[in-house]
């Protein structure tokens, strides 16, 4: 069928279906981590910069086998770089913002 037969519905659904990745474009695990919240803070934040991203946990989850397993946030391959810069700059951030309120405790006390 080609475009041109398609109906109006047919043609958005069309539009809206997510392309098939290439075969040469392999995940690339961007944050790794033992807790499963922390995996999907990252993956929240990588989304919100319009960034696709997965929770995988490729081995033993960690309450079974406590010290085995973890948690790892993959990104397509293009995207790596990227995600690894908005990372470390949340990471930066959080860093200072606690080392302020700590500064600011003591300067209280």
């Amino acid at each position: 069928m080609t475009e041109k037969n398609m109906t109006e519905e047919e043609r958005d659904a069309l539009e809206h279906q997510h392309p098939e990745p290439h075969p040469d474009d392999q995940p690339v695990t961007v944050f790794e981590t033992m807790q499963e919240s922390e995996a999907w803070v990252v993956r929240g934040l990588l989304a919100a910069a319009g960034i696709e991203a997965v929770v995988l946990a490729p081995e033993a989850a960690p309450d079974v086998l406590p010290g085995v397993g973890g948690y790892i946030v993959e990104v397509p391959q293009e995207d790596a770089e990227e995600a690894r810069r908005i990372i470390a700059e949340h990471r930066t951030q959080s860093t200072g913002e606690d080392a302020d309120s700590e500064s600011s405790d003591e300067s209280a006390a």
